[in-house]
């Protein structure tokens, strides 16, 4: 209930758009309604793995949100769960590191 997801998503349609969304690992991401009313576009999707990696440097299973390795270029948005929790759980930018935050 601490662990944390970083999901890149992008817009495909239009002008692109990219958003990091964060939420705990006990969540699912609302793509279909939050982000996509959010972000303000016709379709939203998830980024796929060779995206992600190309976009971030990242690779699916360990992608970490700004400021610890993403671009200022790139909005990172938290769902309002995470932030209620004392300490939480992020991906460290590779699949065998963590970081544990207050």
């Amino acid at each position: 209930d601490v662990s944390t997801n970083s999901i890149l998503v992008t817009t495909k349609i239009g002008d692109s758009k990219l958003v990091a969304c964060v939420v705990l690992a006990t969540t699912s991401l609302d793509v279909n309604n939050w982000v996509h009313k959010k972000i303000s576009a016709r379709k939203v999707f998830f980024a796929s793995p060779k995206d992600t990696l190309r976009l971030t440097g990242m690779k699916l299973g360990g992608g970490t949100p700004r400021p610890l390795c993403l671009t200022d270029q790139l909005p990172v948005w938290l769902d309002a769960a995470v932030m209620t929790r004392e300490t939480i759980i992020l991906g460290g930018g590779g699949r065998a590191v963590e970081f544990v935050l207050a």
